[in-house]
Parts: C-alpha cells; sequence; structure tokens
C-alpha cells in the first residue's frame, strides 16, 4: 500500500460513522468507569455496557483500522485467567461465582482492549479518553465534597449511599476505591500541566481530585498518586520539564496542605498512616500483616490452589481480605490467576513506557504504574 492509499484510508476510518458512535460511546464509558457507585442497569455497571456497545460498534466497520488487533500480552492472560478460575469452580461452593471471574477478566482485558485498540489509534484520542475518566473522577470529588459539607448527592444520581463518617466516598462504592480512582487521574492532571496538555482544564480538575483524594483517607492511593509524579519527573528528559514539575508538585503540595485547613474535621491520609501505625490510635499495621501473614502460610501448604472467590477471601477471622492484591490473587484465584495478573500489569506498563516523549504516554505509563500501585499494602 502506497502512502497515498494510506491516507485515503485514515481519511475513511475519519469518517467511518461506526467508528465515530463508537468512540463517542468509549468516552462517555471512560467517564462512568470510576462512578461504580451508580446503580447498574440489569446489574451491569454503565461503563461495562458503554464498552461493549463501543467494541461492537467497532466491529461495524468496513475498513479495519490501524493497529486494530488486541495486544498479545491481555490475549494470553484472558486465556490462563479464565482457565485458572476454570479450575476452582471444580472444587468451589459456588462454581459460578468462580466462572463470572474468568468472563469478567475476559470482557476486561479482551473487549476493553479490543475498544481501545479500534478506536483509540492516535495519541489525541487517548488524550481525550484519560480526559474523559479525569472528569467522571472530578464529579465523584465533587459530590464527596458535598457530603463533607453535609449536602449528599448520591440519591440525585441514584448512586448506592453508604454511609461513613470521616471517609467520603463521593460517588464510588468504598473510600478504597475511591482513593485509587483519584489517583489515577491525579497523575493524569499533572502529566498534562507538566507536558502542557489542556492546562487550564488539568488544574480545575485536579483540585477537585486532589481535595477527594484527601476526603478519601486512603494511604495507598495518596503514596501512588505520589508516585506517578515521581515518574513523570524521572521519564522527563528536558531541563525545562523537570524545573516545570517540580514548581507543579510545590504547588499541588501547598494545596494540599491548605485543604488540610480547609476540612480540618476530615480524615486525611497523612491522619490515618498515623493512625495506623499507633501513633495517635490503635495500629492497625499487625492486622493488615496478620492478613498476609495467614495467606503465605495458606499458600505454603497449598502452592498450586486457591480458596476461591465465592467464599469472599477472608483470611485469620473469616472476613478480612488480604491487604496486598497480587497475594490475594494467588490467595484467591491460584497460580494461575496470579500469572495473569501479572503479564496485564507488566505488559501495560512496558508499553506505555516504552511510547515516551508525549504527555499521553507519560500519563499512561504512570496511570497504569498508578492503578497497580493500589495493589501494595
Amino acid at each position: 500500500m502506497t502512502i497515498a492509499d494510506r491516507g485515503a484510508v485514515d481519511r475513511v476510518l475519519e469518517r467511518d460513522l461506526m467508528l465515530r458512535l463508537g468512540r463517542a460511546v468509549l468516552y462517555l464509558s471512560m467517564f462512568f468507569v470510576p462512578l461504580t457507585a451508580i446503580r447498574t442497569i440489569a446489574g451491569f455497571p454503565l461503563s461495562d455496557i458503554g464498552i461493549a456497545l463501543s467494541a461492537t460498534l467497532s466491529l461495524l466497520t468496513v475498513v479495519r483500522p490501524k493497529r486494530a488487533a488486541v495486544p498479545l500480552p491481555l490475549v494470553v492472560a484472558s486465556v490462563i485467567g479464565f482457565i485458572g478460575t476454570a479450575l476452582l469452580s471444580l472444587s468451589s461452593i459456588d462454581p459460578s461465582i468462580e466462572l463470572m471471574v474468568g468472563v469478567r477478566l475476559i470482557f476486561v482485558w479482551l473487549l476493553w482492549g479490543l475498544a481501545v485498540a479500534r478506536l483509540l489509534n492516535t495519541y489525541k484520542k487517548y488524550i481525550y479518553a484519560a480526559a474523559a475518566y479525569s472528569m467522571g473522577c472530578a464529579l465523584s470529588g465533587a459530590v464527596a465534597i458535598c457530603q463533607y459539607f453535609g449536602l449528599d448527592l448520591r440519591p440525585f444520581f441514584m448512586a448506592d449511599a453508604t454511609d461513613s463518617t470521616a471517609r467520603f466516598i463521593g460517588l464510588n462504592g468504598h473510600p478504597n476505591g475511591q482513593g485509587g480512582a483519584l489517583a489515577i487521574a491525579v497523575t493524569f492532571c499533572l502529566a498534562a500541566l507538566v507536558y502542557g496538555v489542556m492546562r487550564k482544564s488539568a488544574s480545575v480538575v485536579l483540585a477537585v481530585v486532589l481535595i477527594g483524594l484527601m476526603l478519601s483517607a486512603s494511604i495507598t492511593a495518596f503514596v501512588a498518586a505520589l508516585l506517578g509524579f515521581v515518574l513523570i519527573l524521572m521519564r522527563a528528559r528536558r531541563f525545562r520539564i523537570v524545573i516545570g514539575g517540580v514548581i507543579v508538585g510545590a504547588c499541588a503540595i501547598a494545596l494540599y496542605d491548605l485543604l488540610r485547613n480547609v476540612f480540618p474535621t476530615a480524615l486525611t491520609p497523612f491522619d490515618r498512616i498515623l493512625s495506623a501505625t499507633g501513633v495517635t490510635g490503635e495500629s492497625t499495621v499487625g492486622q493488615r500483616l496478620a492478613t498476609i501473614q495467614y495467606a503465605l502460610d495458606w499458600l505454603k501448604e497449598h502452592p498450586f490452589a486457591g480458596v476461591g472467590f465465592a467464599g469472599g477471601g477472608g483470611t485469620f477471622d473469616g472476613r478480612t481480605q488480604v491487604h496486598n492484591m497480587l497475594i490475594l490473587a494467588y490467595y484467591q484465584g491460584g497460580p494461575l490467576v496470579l500469572v495473569a495478573v501479572l503479564i496485564v500489569a507488566i505488559a501495560g506498563i512496558g508499553t506505555a513506557w516504552r511510547r515516551s516523549g508525549t504527555a499521553v504516554a507519560e500519563s499512561l505509563a504512570v496511570g497504569t504504574f498508578v492503578g497497580s500501585s493500589q495493589s501494595g499494602v
């Protein structure tokens, strides 16, 4: 195919109705990804419905987009993960739960991978997807701010209202889930500011998600966002960008310190660190480590098995899950599920890391790292 022919194909793809509709649905789905508390339709989250629809629309085009294949690591991980859950179902108290987890892995890795590969074929489109996700996080952060001041907007969005006295979850289903989602948005916004992409919008969104991150009081989310920013600076090859990043980071820290004074009664990640370590309250570090030790002891006796997902994955008290996602994946899903998770994490980080040199590559690489960092203690 000549250069002129490729150019003609690109123009056809840009005008293709199915791809344009699919891309619009995909952006909308990215907006709903962090809003997990919003009630589902027939048991399916809005983001899942949107992803399935966008992937379907992308398949209805006559001309195949460039780089439209699902990355091989995602295919391999999906197969391994499903086999792992199928094996779990043979001895599970509820085999359907195990199989549903396997189907979910295929959906997230394969169907999402297909939609992204066919619809986000340029860096500009990746930026729009990251922006849509960050806007969803900003909405959840704004609802959390309203929660703090006694105005609960969650029923207005048809979201399940979970009471929280000191940690505010916005439109997410759990404080740690809220923190993890917002940490990724923080990384996207910081990358946009450092590299000069949509700076005005990124500044506004960053302020909102930082407040939401603080109100979630998620220790790991705060640490992950900080690590993400450090990685952005590490990947910067120009002195001007490094200096700009340091300035942006200093402003973010100053804003965070200001927020502690504006929201004096809110529990922050710093407060939880002091409490968890026993400085200002009863330490929970021992309990967290106990969950990990319990799982490791069980795995020593059953290295090729997993307790399954149907039982909830309780540890020493029969209720509390392992406070480390990789060990939890091994403990519940067995070695095959752990291998599948590692393949996806390593492949995602490595691919984005190699495609450096642009704001979106940096933000996607670090955003993926931040997401995997949420698997920490």
